[in-house]
């Protein structure tokens, strides 16, 4: 964004510096504030303490607990009066307070919780975040990995069908493209990776690594989704090809430092391909490009294709631009694609018209029996 003026009291002009098709639906993502108490509060005492602008207006805000009530002057009225959100970090802990009737709404738990939540007579329910999980390779850095055949060869090593059977209790979709069935632009023809270890050996010889090699991914563990017993089901799958994974758990502070610094240890990083709020499959080429300030992947066909996809404004014209650049990066892969994002939440029996879609739930529409 180059410029925003107030035409009026109702008209935002907003100048972009290239064109932006998705402009308008980006704006999705922007939070109203409460202009004469942002005003009076400044920015740093506001995000202290936010007033709500929506369904809920805020009583109280700190590290541990939010509550909020009824907003009189909102124009989108909810369900239940008063809302409650209590953090609590462990998994363990929020399946313990769903079982209890302590909360209502269990957050973020794994798949391995389904048979506790259900047994209790609640549900999960499975919400696809609009991106998919994948592990990109360290392209800017001369490694194995800058051989096309052997990227090949790591997708065709890993059984993704099994990963989501197995580990996350079949929710969610293998992963074909650099994002989601739900963005515009996927392409439906594209299929995931068939799990061919004869043929990744093949391609390995091909590429002069007949005893295949040993590499280092950087990754870090949410305690959800099973993503840790995701990464050592690759280990696994690599290793049957003679392909050695180390794998180099983060904490989240250091991970987010290598993110911008680009001080990564491995040939291999853990990072998504996301599509919100726009549900643009362009939107994560701002990281996975030369464009992202410590680039992993900066190739300038590539690039070039982004560019062009980026800032054409015809849908029509800029959706083929997409497909053309989904179907060059499933030919000639920039990353491990694994399968689509996907939040489990688990959801009291007491509670109904419960809905998250790409994980933002919406609070006024439930309703709680007695």
């Amino acid at each position: 964004i180059d410029t925003v003026t107030a035409r009026d009291d109702y008209t935002l002009v907003v100048t972009t510096k290239n064109p932006d098709r998705f402009t308008p639906a980006k704006f999705a993502a922007v939070k109203m504030i409460e202009p004469k108490a942002f005003a009076a509060m400044g920015p740093e005492a506001y995000a202290r303490a936010p007033i709500g602008t929506g369904p809920y207006k805020v009583d109280r805000w700190d590290l541990s607990e939010i509550r909020m009530s009824e907003n009189p002057h909102g124009w989108r009225k909810p369900i239940v009066p008063n809302l409650r959100i209590v953090a609590l970090p462990e998994v363990g802990a929020r399946v313990k307070a769903l079982q209890s009737d302590t909360v209502d709404v269990a957050l973020q738990l794994g798949p391995d919780d389904i048979g506790q939540v259900e047994a209790a007579g609640d549900r999960m329910m499975s919400n696809y975040l609009g991106g998919i999980v994948a592990m990109p390779f360290m392209l800017v850095r001369e490694n194995m990995f800058k051989d096309v055949r052997v990227r090949r060869a790591v997708n065709y090593a890993v059984n993704r069908q099994a990963i989501v059977d197995v580990l996350l209790a079949g929710r969610t979709k293998l992963a074909s493209q650099t994002t989601a069935h739900t963005a515009i632009g996927y392409v439906e023809e594209l299929a995931p990776y068939p799990y061919d270890p004869a043929k990744a050996k093949a391609l390995l010889k091909q590429a002069g690594y007949p005893n295949g090699f040993t590499f280092t991914v950087d990754v870090y563990v949410t305690g959800a989704n099973a993503d840790a017993a995701v990464y050592q089901q690759v280990a696994n799958d690599l290793a049957q090809i003679g392909i050695t994974m180390k794998i180099n758990v983060m904490a989240f502070p250091r991970y987010n430092e290598a993110l911008y610094q680009g001080n990564w240890t491995g040939e291999m990083i853990l990072f998504s391909y996301g599509t919100l709020p726009s549900m643009d499959p362009m939107a994560t080429y701002q990281y996975h490009s030369c464009s992202w300030v410590k680039p992993w992947v900066c190739d300038p066909e590539l690039q070039a294709m982004i560019e062009e996809a980026q800032t054409t404004f015809d849908l029509e014209r800029r959706t083929a631009l997409v497909q053309q650049l989904l179907r060059k990066t499933h030919e000639e892969p920039i990353g491990l694609y694994l399968h689509e994002t996907n939040r489990f939440d688990g959801v009291s029996a007491r509670v109904e018209d419960y809905r998250a879609p790409f994980g933002f739930p919406q609070y006024r529409e439930m309703s709680v029996s007695p």
